[in-house]
């Protein structure tokens, strides 16, 4: 009876030390646990070593040079001939045209205008007689002239004077006829001043006059202008001055083509450049190119005319220049290079000169092949020599950008390759992982 309670206790106590013992044994394990999963992420965590990951970059390919650039500028289309009417007669306006009005058109030799013409026809009558008058004492004189001869020849001795044979008298009478033929002359001129009739086929651009009106002698009555011959104003740089193709002789030449902007680019005009002028405008110290054109044959009330004073665009085609390519403006780096790549994906950086920028590209003169790979856009960082991945493993000409991948997959491909490189590891086939992560998320983001 004894040995079986002394059992019971001992098993008893038994329990009450394995009641302990489990759950701190169980407590110390899981500590022991945690610590080791513990321990090894932040040996994870520490390892901050970043692999260097070669650089996706867009690229294209300069497949071949181009010949020359188009200069752009702009002018006012003006007519070569455009004069003032000034009156040289002063007179009453009796007789003007039905359509002397401005806008209307005219042809060479249309009557104008008439001033009243009767004071000038008795100036005319006047002359005529003084000129008649001064022939018949001119016929006097010279008889005279030439009876005195023959008196001196008969009655006198040794040699005449003038006076004696009346030399200055016939002389008077001489210059006098001359005089009275010039004032009849002018009172010719004048009595055909009278009627003024058009000088060349043109258009009226205003009229100050009216029937009954008086005018004064020099004063201005009309301005016309001829629909023959038209021209334009060109400022340029002195860089694009120095595009320009040259003739045989030195003289600036070439062809123009003028579009209107009120009208789009489907209807063009064409001009030939005549001339430089030989003064520099005043306020942007400016060249000036004169062009005439060639090819304005719509007719006159057609909507289609070219009409005096339309805003133009014109467009100049360049001398043929050595080197020349059109690249985007996005591969520019710095202002003043571009980054070529060779065949084995090798960066180097090459300086450039810009010509002219037009929309979203650059034409510049560069020294290098023309079957050359660029960058289209370059990275924030560069360094000499720096090797890069291209796109589509170098395809070339406008092939896929880092924007034209589906940013779902970028989003995700983005997380995974942040993760790999945390944990040390680098990753194949990662998009754009240079060092400078904000270039990565500029390109993206475009």
């Amino acid at each position: 009876m004894k040995n079986k309670t002394a059992d019971q206790n001992h098993t008893h106590k038994l329990k009450n030390v394995l009641r302990i013992a489990i759950p701190i044994f169980m407590v110390s394990l899981a500590t022991i646990v945690l610590t080791s999963i513990e321990g090894n992420d932040t040996a994870d965590l520490n390892d901050t070593t970043v692999y260097p990951v070669t650089p996706l970059l867009p690229t294209m390919e300069l497949s071949s040079k181009i010949a020359n650039i188009s200069i752009h500028t702009q002018g006012v289309i003006e007519p070569i001939n455009k004069i003032k009417i000034i009156t040289q007669v002063s007179g009453i306006i009796i007789k003007t045209p039905e359509n002397l009005k401005s806008g209307n058109h005219f042809y060479k030799d249309d009557f104008l205008f008439q001033i009243d013409p009767r004071d000038y026809k008795l100036s005319l009558t006047k002359a005529q007689a003084e000129v008649a008058s001064a022939e018949q004492k001119l016929i006097r004189e010279k008889a005279e002239s030439k009876l005195a001869k023959a008196d001196w020849v008969k009655y006198g001795q040794g040699e005449p004077s003038a006076l004696t044979l009346r030399l200055p008298q016939m002389r008077e009478a001489e210059a006098k006829l001359d005089a009275a033929r010039a004032e009849l002359q002018k009172a010719q001129l004048d009595l055909a001043r009278t009627t003024y009739r058009a000088p060349f086929d043109g258009f009226i651009k205003s009229v100050s006059l009216e029937t009954g009106q008086f005018v004064s002698s020099n004063t201005s009555v009309m301005d016309i202008f001829s629909d023959q011959q038209f021209e334009i104003r060109l400022p340029i740089s002195r860089k694009q001055l120095e595009y320009l193709p040259l003739s045989n002789d030195g003289n600036i030449e070439g062809m123009v083509s003028f579009t209107d902007p009120q009208r789009g680019n489907d209807k063009k005009w064409f001009g030939k450049i005549r001339r430089l002028e030989k003064e520099l405008l005043k306020d942007t110290n400016q060249y000036v190119l004169v062009a005439e054109v060639l090819n304005f044959d719509a007719p006159s009330n057609s909507p289609d005319a070219l009409l005096s004073g339309t805003f133009l665009h014109a467009e100049i085609t360049s001398k043929n220049i050595t080197n020349l390519y059109k690249i985007p403006r996005s591969a520019l780096y710095l202002n003043d290079s571009i980054l070529t790549v060779d065949k084995l994906d090798v960066v180097t950086k090459n300086k450039v000169n810009i010509l002219k920028k037009h929309n979203n590209y650059i034409y510049i003169t560069a020294n290098i092949s023309p079957i050359t790979r660029i960058i289209t856009k370059p990275p924030e960082i560069f360094i000499e020599g720096m090797k890069i991945r291209t796109n589509s493993g170098g395809a070339t000409d406008m092939l896929l950008s880092i924007k034209s991948l589906d940013k779902r997959d970028l989003h995700s491909s983005d997380q995974t390759s942040d993760q790999n490189i945390t944990k040390g590891r680098p990753v194949e086939n990662a998009p754009y992982q240079a060092t400078a992560s904000t270039q990565d998320k500029a390109i993206i983001n475009e």
